[in-house]
């Protein structure tokens, strides 16, 4: 067999793009991943979730690099269980999120602790992001934060992100969207691109031998930091004029679109 991906470093986001909650993981994405990985690739995933709603679900991937979790505030190596860095939100990003809920009662509230996911209850009872998560009151929370998440209406999600961000009220934090009706509060300067960039200064690993293929708005700084990047083909136009191919859909294989993209080009087809 040969080692044409030898030297590659391909990262996937998960949510939209690698599987779905709702259907897992194409056959197809894993058996090309597979061979993508014994022609000597490496490959890793770029994600907002944090290792514990992580691991069950890319049990059949073979991961074999390190990957970017919490939307890049930890560096995760899978083969060794070992963070590269793991950064956790600020002591005050509480009281935002305490704030956020008092203001907000049709908001749906998630927590992230060493205990995992948690559904918060605050003043009512909340849309549940996950009803399998346990649920907690806010009163009952106990930090550190890795982050929180926030379930909204899809209609108004953008306009709700740009407000906060450009309120000047929360500092060290910012917010990002991770789905049609999602979206997180995280560290500020953290990001997939920012791991990518720090991945590969530690690791002396040309960043032009980088491949990302994601979905969402929390993807556009390692789209534009990879050295190539990718987009399945019902992202926005946005983000699909930052990126060198558009795949197929995730339900088809699209990161298996990508693989063969790589190939073909490392091949000069």
């Amino acid at each position: 067999m040969d080692n044409i991906f030898e030297g590659i470093y391909l990262f996937s986001d998960i949510d939209g793009t690698l599987g779905r909650t709702e259907i897992g993981i194409p056959s197809r994405n894993i058996k090309a991943i597979q061979d993508f990985v014994n022609r000597g690739g490496k490959f890793g995933v770029a994600t907002g979730r944090y290792i514990s709603d992580l691991l069950d679900f890319v049990k059949e991937v073979p991961i074999n690099g390190y990957s970017f979790v919490n939307n890049g505030a930890a560096i995760y190596n899978f083969s060794k269980n070992e963070f590269l860095y793991n950064k956790m939100l600020p002591s005050e990003s509480f009281e935002y999120a305490k704030q956020l809920a008092n203001e907000n009662l049709d908001w749906g509230i998630v927590a992230v602790n060493e205990d995992g996911y948690l559904n918060v209850n605050h003043i009512n009872e909340r849309v549940k992001f996950n009803p399998e998560f346990k649920t907690v009151n806010l009163e009952e929370l106990q930090g550190p934060f890795y982050k929180f998440l926030f379930v909204v209406p899809e209609s108004k999600i953008k306009n709700i992100i740009k407000s906060l961000n450009e309120s000047g009220n929360y500092k060290d934090v910012y917010f990002v969207q991770s789905g049609d009706d999602l979206f997180e509060m995280v560290l500020k300067e953290v990001n997939k691109g920012e791991a990518l960039k720090l991945f590969c200064n530690q690791n002396n690993i040309d960043i032009n031998n980088t491949y990302f293929i994601g979905d969402s708005f929390n993807d556009e700084q390692i789209m534009e930091l990879a050295g190539t990047s990718c987009c399945t083909d019902i992202t926005d136009e946005y983000l699909k004029n930052k990126c060198n191919f558009v795949a197929g859909s995730c339900e088809n294989g699209a990161v298996a679109d990508f693989i063969s993209f790589i190939e073909n080009k490392l091949l000069n087809i």
